[in-house]
């Protein structure tokens, strides 16, 4: 393999683990950096990892679920497919590229006394120069929680954060397979095979190398429209300060001046979407459904009645109980065109 053990997993505290992730980049981070990730962008993983803003732990019922089951879901693919599979809890890092970290899930390797078939084997001093390495196996599941994203993995696909995850484990390894077992809610097992080529791998690399760069330097990469790299952008800058005029050069005119042709076409496009479904809910006018040959085109539903609680009237009525559950709300910035 190309890459050092660093640490062993579970010898270190979640916040230790963090810790040391932060010294570099993991597999959940490669779609950041590819653009492909839903949660964050290239912008705001720069931003934590160098420091501009404080490193973002979260988690949620899904992810709970998820951790939860990974062991069982390894089990019953072990089983399944009658193969030996090692649980080798260790933080690894690349040899030539030392930013490049990796925790895999499990290893499937060639059956052995040590190894048997059919069985997940936790091993903390496996040595992978003694073993014959058949493929990652990465453990996903989804809908377990929530809606999920079950969809992602229809027709032989795999949801491309999770490619790119498998393609970043590639790399730090030089391990070209990696399995897929996904339990998703409604359909059970589903497994991908990936074989990454080695101009996949170059290129990951690459993109990485440059990114990590970017950290070390300093030097923000470019932001784009990702809900993460304003909120990000938020945080870096969270209040501003009174009185304080900054001189514009051509570049941000430029950019002002394309940012107003933008906004007015965007304004225009919501005025025409907004005349379009009122045609389109006269024309369905009671009806709870529309059709065209059979096939529904859309719905338009009433929700059930309910109640809200009315904080005005309750102020009025009540006003000492009311500023006894007031709390301090924290201001924060408006972006505004001259004129609004």
């Amino acid at each position: 393999m190309l890459c050092d053990v660093i640490a062993n997993v579970d010898e270190l505290t979640h916040d230790e683990w963090l810790d040391l992730r932060s010294t570099g980049i993991g597999g959940s981070d490669a779609g950041a950096i590819f653009g492909s990730s839903a949660y964050a962008s290239q912008f705001s993983l720069w931003a934590e990892k160098s420091g501009r803003v404080e490193r973002i732990n979260e988690t949620n019922e899904a992810m709970e679920w998820g951790n939860l089951l990974e062991r069982v879901v390894a089990e019953k693919f072990a089983k399944e497919y009658d193969v030996a599979v090692v649980e080798w809890p260790v933080m690894l890092r690349s040899k030539a590229h030392s930013f490049m970290l990796a925790n895999l899930d499990f290893l499937i390797v060639k059956s052995s006394f040590e190894y048997p078939k059919g069985r997940v084997t936790k091993d903390l001093t496996f040595d992978p120069s003694k073993v014959e390495i058949d493929s990652i196996l990465e453990i996903k599941t989804t809908g377990i929680v929530g809606r999920g994203n079950a969809r992602g993995w229809e027709d032989n696909f795999i949801p491309r954060n999770y490619e790119l995850q498998g393609l970043h484990y590639s790399c730090v390894t030089g391990i070209e397979n990696v399995t897929f077992a996904a339990l998703v809610a409604g359909e059970g097992l589903i497994v991908r095979d990936r074989e990454y080529s080695a101009e996949e791998r170059f290129d990951c690399i690459k993109r990485e190398t440059l990114f990590w760069d970017l950290v070390k330097t300093g030097i923000e990469p470019d932001p784009d429209g990702h809900t993460s790299t304003l909120e990000t952008i938020g945080k870096m800058y969270p209040e501003s300060k009174e009185g304080v005029i900054v001189q514009a050069d051509d570049f941000i005119l430029e950019t002002y001046t394309i940012y107003t042709k933008v906004k007015d076409e965007v304004a225009q496009g919501e005025a025409r979407l907004k005349e379009l479904r009122a045609r389109l809910e006269i024309a369905i006018g009671e009806g709870d459904t529309m059709e065209y040959q059979g096939n529904a085109l859309f719905t338009y539903k009433s929700t059930k009645d309910s109640e809200s609680f009315d904080q005005k009237a309750f102020k009025l009525e009540h006003p000492e109980i009311f500023a006894k559950f007031m709390k301090p709300k924290k201001g924060h910035r408006v972006f505004r065109m001259k004129g609004e």
